[in-house]
């Protein structure tokens, strides 16, 4: 664990010359950065930002010194912000993280990384944070996503009518075939070579019928590979629910797993879901679940459940509407509404890390 002292050095009592030169050396940094130290009671609070952080966030110098996360972003963004502040202090190694902030333009998703600043003595005064701006990647994932499904959608339109045409044609084509059958048997052999003819009419029939059980059987559309990676879904959660409910109004249950799986695809649609779901509940505030119900044989099954009882049928068609195409298109599937109408659900493939770390630690067994 990282010693820790109450001592910031950063900038502390310099000349006013020496700090403006060294402001002016801070924005030319073109990444957004910011400065933490530690005050009189041990809170971490902002020191300062640099002109690329001003600019996303809106924010000065002057608006953030003294203040802490939680004051500046609110309880539920500045309260995430808090607590990996205060981690990072004590943490022997860099710590980074995803979170999602409010900002001029609208919600913006960043991954930061905190390290340590150092005194002579080797001890933690304070923090230096370096924001990536994630938003246009998360937006352009999306957008890959959207035309994914799309094309999976256009792919199915063909499917069905090669399907239609496939059988057409191997009906047609296994007409050929009986007709050359009935040929050949009743056919008497005067030596010419009419019967091989026939008999190879008979066998090319037999053979397109193959190659169009073939087609068939293949169809058209494969998917599109999904890249997986092993990632937090409660951080993912909550990042979903500051963009959609910054002000915190909705109280919201939040899993806490590691998953194994399409990150892009279930953070779009659990976008969509919560959103449904915050609908459904209403402006003034309610209480949501989401949950990862059940995860077996390389499927993992989400839940979204809201407090205020069952979701209208036109908001359970809308959804399931609106993201099926997205999870097909990844090998996913959304469950029609239940009886009760109280939650929505949806699965993809992946598996929890806890169970892969299991399936690799699995003894083998030799017969024997």
């Amino acid at each position: 664990m990282a010693k820790v002292s109450g001592q910031g050095s950063f900038g502390k009592d310099l000349p006013n010359g020496v700090r403006a030169t060294r402001d002016a050396a801070f924005d030319l940094i073109a990444t957004p950065v910011f400065l933490i130290s530690i005050d009189q009671v041990g809170r971490p609070v902002f020191r300062g930002v640099n002109a690329a952080h001003s600019m996303i966030s809106g924010l000065t110098r002057e608006d953030v010194a003294g203040r802490t996360a939680l004051e500046l972003f609110g309880e539920r963004a500045g309260g995430i912000a808090y607590e990996r502040h205060c981690a990072a202090l004590y943490s022997d190694d860099p710590v980074s993280y995803p979170i999602t902030l409010p900002s001029p333009a609208g919600p913006r998703h960043f991954v930061t990384t905190l390290t340590h600043e150092l005194n002579e003595a080797g001890a933690v005064v304070g923090l230096v944070g370096t924001m990536v701006d994630m938003t246009p990647l998360a937006h352009a994932q999306e957008q890959e996503v959207a035309r994914a499904a799309e094309l999976l959608r256009r792919a199915r339109g063909l499917s069905r009518m090669l399907a239609v045409a496939t059988r057409d044609l191997k009906s047609a084509t296994r007409a050929i075939g009986a007709a050359a059958t009935d040929l050949r048997l009743g056919f008497i052999d005067l030596g010419d070579g009419k019967l091989a003819k026939v008999a190879g009419l008979e066998t090319a029939a037999a053979r397109a019928v193959a190659a169009l059980e073939e087609i068939e059987l293949d169809g058209l559309g494969e998917r599109e590979g999904a890249a997986f990676r092993l990632f937090s879904l409660q951080i993912l959660c909550e990042n979903l629910v500051l963009s959609i409910d910054p002000e915190g109004k909705h109280s919201v249950s939040l899993p806490d797993a590691a998953p194994f799986g399409d990150e892009v695809v279930l953070r779009i649609v659990l976008r969509r879901l919560i959103q449904r779901a915050i609908d459904h509940v209403g402006p003034d505030g309610g209480s949501l679940e989401i949950a990862l119900d059940e995860a077996a044989h390389g499927r993992m099954r989400f839940v979204v459940k809201a407090a205020a009882g069952p979701f209208r049928p036109d908001i359970a068609a809308a959804t399931l509407e609106e993201v099926e195409e997205i999870l097909v298109a990844r090998g996913g599937l959304m469950a029609p509404p239940n009886p009760s109408g109280v939650r929505l659900v949806f699965s993809l493939p992946g598996a929890l890390a806890a169970d892969l770390d299991a399936a690799t630690e699995a003894p083998v067994r030799h017969a024997g």
